[in-house]
């Protein structure tokens, strides 16, 4: 899944749940400033357990 889908589907799941439930986000990435920047997308759309 390419990263830009990632950001998507994170995005669509948070927007759909609209604090019915939590949402955690897998943020793990091969590259590290690509997986704080999913931390910070994932936080900043809504994102819990953080």
């Amino acid at each position: 899944m390419s990263d830009a889908l990632r950001t998507q589907v994170m995005i669509f799941c948070i927007g759909h749940i609209t604090g019915r439930k939590s949402v955690l986000v897998g943020i793990t990435h091969s590259d590290t400033q690509v997986t704080l920047t999913f931390g910070r997308l994932a936080q900043e759309y809504g994102a819990d357990g953080g």
